[in-house]
């Protein structure tokens, strides 16, 4: 059988001290220490009217008072303000893909036409219009007028 020895096993001891099943920054009861308060309080991102508005979402609309809910829907107005005046990447490729899309179906829709018998008709009569012009133009050349 094979047998391998290795000089540098990779070990995970966690943190030092630390007893299985304990949160670093919470107190038995699940609620956050000084710490922890800390901690978390770095990790969250936004401004304190952004927070504000995170918290009255998750509370639900019929659990608010009416000065909430007006607070509520005027962020929300101005965010959606800010996000129409300001597109998105993502907008801004869709626009694109939409004219590129209205293009070619433009194009696959003459190209169409060109098949039915209307459309013969009218590129016959072009090309007649197209022939007619260049006799006129090549007559008038040679004759010096």
């Amino acid at each position: 059988m094979f047998h391998q020895v290795f000089d540098n096993p990779i070990q995970h001891a966690g943190i030092l001290g630390m007893k299985w099943g304990v949160r670093r920054y919470q107190n038995k009861d699940g609620s956050l220490t000084p710490a922890g308060k800390k901690h978390y309080a770095q990790q969250q991102s936004g401004s304190d009217d952004y927070q504000r508005t995170r918290m009255l979402r998750a509370k639900g609309t019929k659990n608010l008072s009416t000065k909430e809910l007006q607070e509520l829907t005027q962020r929300m107005n101005l965010e959606k303000q800010y996000n129409s005046l300001n597109p998105s990447d993502y907008a801004k490729g869709m626009d694109f893909t939409k004219k590129i899309i209205a293009a070619g179906t433009t194009a696959a829709s003459l190209y169409a036409l060109t098949k039915t018998p209307l459309g013969k008709a009218v590129i016959s009569s072009i090309k007649n219009a197209n022939r007619s012009k260049a006799l006129d133009l090549a007559y008038r050349r040679a004759m010096g007028g």
